[in-house]
This record gives C-alpha cells, sequence and structure tokens, in this order.
C-alpha cells in the first residue's frame, strides 16, 4: 500500500505506484490500473470485467473510449501486459508525466499521451465496452425492446424529440426498397376492362384455382418481405440514433446507461448528475433493476454530488474549466 498525497488525479496516482514499482524491479504478467472515480457494482457484469482485463491477449485493454480531445482509451479502469509495464519508451512517458489536478490536462497529457505512446510502440489495445459492439448487440433486438431501451440514453438526447416521423419516414422508405403489392394490384384492377374483370369474377377451373393459389402464395410472401425490409429499417434508424448520440465524446458518460442495461458494464462514474450528463430520475430508471441495498447507496453518492443549477462564483468557474 502506496500512501501519498492526492496530486494529479487518477493519472497521478498511476504514475507514482507505477515508478515505485519499477524501482523494485516488479515483472508482472499483467497489471491492472483501477482508479475511484467510478463505482463498482458487485456482480456477474465485475466479474467479467476483470476477466477480460486479466485474461486478453492485447497489449493493454481498456474498459472504455474516448472521442474527447482525440481517440483515446479511458482510463478508469485499464490493464496492460507484462511487457508493456516494463518497456523502457512506456517507463519514459511515466518519467516525464507531470501530474496536475485540471482536469483537461490529465486527459490531455495523461489518457491521451499514454494511448498516443501506446500507438508509437505499436502495442495493440483493445476495448471491452466499446460502441461498435453495443451497436452488435442492439442489432438483435426487437423494436419494442428499443423502445424501451430509449429510456437508458442521455438526458436531452430523445427528451422532446418526435418520434413518430423518424419512425414512419423509415416504414415508408422500407416499403418503397420493397414495392408494395397491395398498391400494385389496386393500379392494375382499375387499368382493366369489365370483360376481363367479369371473367375472373366466375368459378374457375381447377388449373386456374391452381394457378391463382400459386399467385396468392407469392403475393403473401411478398408482403412479409416488405414488411420485414421496413421493421429492419426502423430498428436500424433506432440503433443509429442511440449510437450516433454517445459515440463522440466520453463513453463510460454518455454511454452508461445503454453500456449498463445492455453489456452489463459494471461501473458507475460518480460525476454523472454533477456534469449535467444525466438527471436523478435516469440514474433510477438505469439502476432500477438492482435491489435496493444495492442501488441506494450508488444513488445517494450520485445525489451528494450534486448536479450544476444555479451554480455560481468560484465553483461554476471549476466546473466550467475542469478543476472539479
Amino acid at each position: 500500500m502506496l500512501v501519498r498525497n492526492n496530486i494529479g488525479r487518477d493519472f497521478g496516482a498511476y504514475r507514482a505506484a507505477t515508478l515505485h514499482l519499477a524501482l523494485e524491479e516488479l515483472r508482472p504478467e499483467r497489471m491492472i490500473y483501477l482508479n475511484d472515480s467510478v463505482i463498482y457494482i458487485a456482480g456477474p457484469g465485475l466479474d467479467s470485467m476483470i476477466k477480460a482485463l486479466v485474461q486478453s491477449d492485447y497489449d493493454a485493454v481498456g474498459t472504455y473510449e474516448n472521442h474527447e480531445f482525440a481517440h483515446h482509451m479511458g482510463s478508469y479502469a485499464f490493464s496492460v501486459a507484462g511487457k508493456v509495464f516494463t518497456d523502457v519508451q512506456i517507463r519514459r512517458f511515466w518519467q516525464r508525466y507531470r501530474p496536475y489536478d485540471i482536469r483537461p490536462h490529465a486527459i490531455r497529457k495523461g489518457e491521451l499521451g499514454f494511448s498516443q505512446c501506446l500507438e508509437r510502440c505499436g502495442y495493440q489495445v483493445d476495448i471491452v465496452y466499446s460502441a461498435d459492439k453495443l451497436a452488435l448487440r442492439l442489432d438483435k433486438m426487437s423494436i419494442s425492446e428499443l423502445v424501451a431501451t430509449l429510456r437508458y440514453v442521455p438526458y436531452g438526447a430523445l427528451r422532446g424529440y418526435d418520434l413518430g416521423p423518424l419512425l414512419k419516414g423509415a416504414q415508408r422508405t422500407g416499403q418503397m426498397l420493397a414495392g408494395n403489392p397491395k398498391s400494385k394490384r389496386r393500379r392494375q384492377k382499375r387499368g382493366k376492362d369489365p370483360a376481363i374483370l367479369d371473367q375472373e369474377s366466375r368459378t374457375p377451373t381447377i388449373s386456374e384455382f391452381g394457378r391463382f393459389s400459386a399467385e396468392t402464395k407469392a403475393r403473401l410472401e411478398e408482403a412479409e418481405k416488405n414488411a420485414s425490409v421496413a421493421i429492419q429499417i426502423r430498428q436500424e434508424t433506432l440503433v443509429n440514433h442511440m449510437i450516433g448520440t454517445i459515440i463522440n465524446g466520453s463513453q463510460i458518460h454518455f454511454g452508461f446507461g445503454l453500456f449498463h442495461r445492455v453489456m452489463d458494464s459494471p461501473l458507475v462514474k460518480r460525476d454523472l448528475l454533477i456534469r449535467g450528463i444525466l438527471l436523478e430520475h435516469d440514474c433510477a430508471r438505469i439502476l432500477e433493476h438492482l435491489t435496493p441495498p444495492r442501488r441506494e447507496p450508488i444513488m445517494r453518492e450520485l445525489l451528494n454530488r450534486g448536479r450544476a443549477v444555479n451554480v455560481r462564483g468560484m465553483r461554476r468557474f471549476k466546473l466550467r474549466n475542469g478543476l472539479i
């Protein structure tokens, strides 16, 4: 156990621990970095996350990725292989990193700088909870399941947004691509003369009935195909909308609800409310499946930090500039 002043946020602590263990010539098989800016929900999800960090064949594994400033691996929970930990260039990164308590510095020089160092060294990086993996899970859901999942998308993404035109437009597109046999039959019927219509209204022969049955079956199959295409387009429209909402920023923040409920991610960022990403009832809905003894301490931790409402003076300055 290493006791030190809390200087430099998570990367300041990572730096101190890494350099301390390096002096002792530690050569681990795998090194896991975890910090306390997230809450870890005990259960199968946490077991799976630790297993992914420990047993991966990749040189480095992050739990989340981030597109803030530039693409990089999130620092909340990640692991590196032993060869990465002992690499001279990686060690030089830790030695040169200067820990400050300013959030943008920790992101730019810490998270982003470390990811860029891994890339320059040619190491392969994987992400446990990535947007592409989430999208594949969402693609397998039905329309009703996707609509239910919309409540886990961050505040402001779909509230006040009329989904009716979105889904109706997708349905019309699907019908246009697959063709609409009903309207086609109407057009054909309007174009026939009375003699042909009278001929069709009489009792058919056995051979005619056989042909009619085959045509009816083909029309039903075409109708099913039309419906399937329309449903698929509506599903993809919803999935694209949800993924587009969370993908371009910090995915542990904006994708918290989706990753937790769809992929069983055990990580809850402590600053979800104070940064205005979610509201109280958003978090309550996302965590509603947990038993009260497990859910209530998490909710109280989030609530006690407050939200950025009516914030004045120095606290407002610190929030805007990433100092808290």
